[in-house]
């Protein structure tokens, strides 16, 4: 487990990532970015911005492999954030 401090300065620079991203217009980038955020939350740790952030990348993205890798991060967010009935999957359209 690593400190508190280090897994803080870890989830800014993946938002940095992200954000940097966003603003080239890089959907790749912003995916990888957006599943990396998921990744340092404790079980109960309110997930932020990180579902919106994760859901924006989604929505970017276009091969479905990366669609499906953003929706179990998704769902883990929310899982981790104790509001596991928002990470239940949404009926294809």
């Amino acid at each position: 487990m690593e400190p508190a401090g280090e897994k803080s300065d870890a989830r800014t620079a993946a938002i940095r990532a992200f954000h940097q991203a966003r603003d080239a217009g890089d959907a790749g980038r912003m995916a990888e970015a957006a599943l990396g955020l998921p990744s340092g939350q404790q079980f109960g740790e309110h997930p932020g911005q990180i579902p919106a952030l994760i859901h924006e990348a989604y929505a970017a993205a276009a091969d479905p492999p990366t669609r499906a890798r953003l929706t179990a991060a998704l769902a883990r967010a929310w899982a981790y954030g104790g509001d596991a009935p928002r990470g239940i999957p949404c009926p294809a359209p």
